[in-house]
This record gives C-alpha cells, structure tokens and sequence, in this order.
C-alpha cells in the first residue's frame, strides 16, 4: 500500500498558521501534532522551520497558558462541585451556605484567574514591541 501526501509549501505554511502539523508519518498513524493554543489564536506559530529554536518569551507563555488552563479546570471542578451540593442541600442549610461560598469563591478566583492572564498577555505583546 502506498500513501499518497498531497501537500505544498502554501498547504503547509496555512496548516502551521492553524496549529496543525501534517507529516508522512502522520497520514500513517504515528507523529501527528496538533498545538490548541495556535488554534485559538493564544500563541503565535512558529513559522519558519529553520528557526526550531525556542525563546523565552515562548517559554514563559507556555508556562502562563498551561497554568491558567490548569486553574481554569480546578475552577470549572469546584462550581460544577457546588452547584450539585447547592442542588442536594434542600434540606440541610449549612451544606447550602457552604456551596454559595464555594461558589462564590470559585467566581472570584476564576475573576483573578483571567485578569492576570490578561495582564501577562499586555505585558508580553509590549515586550514584544507591538
């Protein structure tokens, strides 16, 4: 069996502008990448392919991304975690004084969460002289 690639320089840098990274070896199982944050337009691709090298302004954001989007899901956990002991605390009021807390707590961590980001985000484009 042959594996047919119909790829170009174009096709290629259009696919890297989009986060997706087609090789042989990926059309054949084995080595497909695919970057989330290029996707979603958080991170800048890079294009060039002799210039593999990775700065620190691209280490530092992906240390800041892989960090808010841990956050992110221990915030998203705990309303989810309220909500369902709001839901089952008809009866008792202290559980549902707890869950209000928690949700509470949860907005206003998830407020700093992307503020920061935010922040880290303008700082970076400045560095970056933009």
């Amino acid at each position: 069996m042959g594996t047919f690639v119909f790829a170009d320089a174009a096709t290629e840098t259009a696919q890297s502008k989009i986060g997706i990274h087609l090789t042989t070896g990926c059309m054949q199982g084995i080595g497909c990448k695919m970057d989330v944050a290029v996707m979603l337009g958080l991170k800048q691709p890079n294009v060039n392919a002799e210039d593999d090298r990775t700065s620190v302004l691209t280490f530092v954001q992906d240390i800041v991304l892989a960090a808010t989007f841990f956050i992110g899901t221990v915030v998203t956990l705990a309303l989810i975690f309220s909500g369902l002991l709001f839901i089952f605390s008809a009866a008792d009021s202290s559980k549902r004084k707890l869950a209000t807390t928690w949700m509470k707590n949860a907005a206003i961590g998830l407020v700093l969460v992307a503020g920061s980001y935010a922040i880290i985000r303008f700082i970076q484009f400045l560095a970056s002289g933009g």
